[in-house]
């Protein structure tokens, strides 16, 4: 008798074990952004216009320190001031070029610990190039993903980051907030014809 005691008492906490142990899938939400662009970000997190002057999407938690950001930039604007500074032999005036400057800048504004090499891929259609990197700031680790992507008219930089110490608890939701971008059809304005 008290041997089936201890048996279903150790039942009941393996399955109280088990289930602390078990990370259910967070639930995303989609934002949009002036029917520009969309993106999903985990439920948890809420609206903020601290983490970037010039992003045009912010979301954050701090308790569970999950940060994103989306900042996006006309392309004939990029090009113009890549061609201004005549950076347009280092760089080039496409995506890869636009990847490579603002990767490179990344190198000379932060104390990056290690960083992956920009890596082609396509998300929800679009070219993109995405990275992965480990900085230092005012001595704290910080872990981030980042995409570069080509939209019709504009380049986007999605970056998502958290504290390096909960790399692994949010890397796989990083990802997929990442992945999660699309760019949407927009409303099209009707060129005016000129009258002769």
């Amino acid at each position: 008798m008290i041997l089936s005691k201890i048996k279903s008492t150790q039942l009941v906490l393996l399955g109280f074990i088990l289930c602390a142990s078990c990370n259910p899938k967070t639930k995303l939400k989609e934002v949009r952004v002036s029917e520009q662009y969309s993106l999903e970000v985990p439920e948890f997190t809420e609206e903020t216009k601290t983490l970037n002057d010039d992003a045009s999407l912010q979301y954050f938690n701090g308790v569970k320190e999950f940060y994103v950001i989306v900042l996006d930039e006309e392309k004939e604007v990029t090009f113009d001031a890549i061609k201004e500074n005549m950076l347009e032999f280092k760089y080039g005036l496409n995506l890869k070029g636009y990847a490579s400057l603002i990767n490179d800048s990344f190198d000379m504004n932060t104390d990056v610990q290690k960083k992956s090499e920009l890596k082609d891929t396509t998300i929800n259609g679009l070219s993109a190039q995405i990275l992965e990197m480990h900085t230092i700031s005012e001595k704290v680790e910080t872990y981030f993903h980042v995409a570069f992507i080509e939209g019709k008219k504009h380049f986007y930089q999605v970056l998502v980051w958290t504290l390096y110490t909960k790399k692994n608890e949010h890397n796989a939701l990083m990802k997929q907030v990442v992945n999660s971008f699309k760019e949407l059809p927009g409303k099209e304005i009707p060129v005016k014809k000129k009258v002769s």
